[in-house]
């Protein structure tokens, strides 16, 4: 194997580890739907603790008043809350949990931060597609699945709440907000940067809070000076001319500087292995 791809970051402990090399490639947010009849999308408003709760199972019907609380005027159902969650591991549901712990102690206590989340009483589908057919088909479901797939398939998406209050929408801007703020300038000042980056709830009013980021991990060392030089290219290739195709497929690209910095790491840490 050449190389893969993760949506979840390698400390520089484990790359040091394993010899490997980390370096981001795309941005892509995560979007809470809810099939409530007669709501349009981006109507209804929560916020982190509250869509913790909801996820809990300790929300149970949409006119629950503390719904109605972040919500007023909107006529809300009354209808039961059923949670859809992925029954397979993904880095979808690491992003959205890590997002729920962060806002909410209980959550963080179980089920936690997890690749895998397992709800009791929830309806558990397959995939992004998977999901997001669990919750068109039942009036009262919430479920969460990648902006992209969202904003694709025209699914009804919940405006959160974000740290600095701001109700927003989920976009491609506040999802680039989110990592135009993140703290570059501590990889720019580290000479083997690992690209770990706290993008969760980050810190502008404009910023979309379950953002992350994808990364190619591949071998530091090369035992063939071809195949690494391929790869080089592979990865310029990747910065230099794929911002069209990411906004055409609804996912952001990185900033500029960060793409920059990828490059220079890229250049600077992969190495064919001495021969012999």
């Amino acid at each position: 194997m050449d190389f893969a791809a993760s949506e979840q970051a390698l400390t520089r402990a484990e790359l040091d580890q394993r010899g490997l090399l980390q370096l981001p490639v795309v941005v892509g947010g995560v979007v809470a739907s809810a099939h409530l009849p007669g709501i349009a999308s981006g109507r209804l408003r929560l916020d982190g603790p509250l869509l913790a709760e909801v996820m809990l199972g300790r929300v149970r019907q949409w006119n629950d008043p503390r719904i109605r609380a972040l919500n007023p005027g909107l006529p809300l159902p009354a209808l039961p809350v059923t949670r859809v969650v992925r029954q397979d591991a993904s880095g979808t549901s690491l992003l959205f949990t890590s997002y729920l712990s962060r806002v909410s102690a209980d959550f963080a206590r179980s089920p936690g931060r997890t690749a895998t989340l397992v709800l009791d009483g929830a309806v558990a589908a397959r995939g992004n597609g998977g999901v997001a057919r669990a919750v068109v088909d039942r009036p009262g479901a919430s479920g969460y699945m990648e902006h992209a797939f969202a904003a694709e398939n025209q699914l009804p998406t919940i405006a959160q709440r974000n740290r600095f209050g701001s109700f927003l929408g989920s976009s491609p801007e506040h999802i680039a907000a989110a990592v135009r703020a993140a703290d570059w300038e501590l990889m720019f000042i580290d000479t083997r940067p690992s690209f770990e980056l706290d993008t969760i709830d980050a810190g502008c009013p404009q910023c979309w809070p379950m953002v992350g980021l994808s990364y190619v991990i591949a071998p530091a060392r090369w035992a063939d000076a071809d195949r690494a030089a391929a790869f080089v290219r592979f990865m310029e290739s990747i910065y230099d001319r794929a911002d069209a195709l990411l906004r055409e497929e609804r996912y952001v690209p990185l900033p500029s500087r960060a793409r920059n910095l990828a490059r220079v790491t890229l250049r600077s840490q992969l190495r064919p292995a001495p021969r012999g």
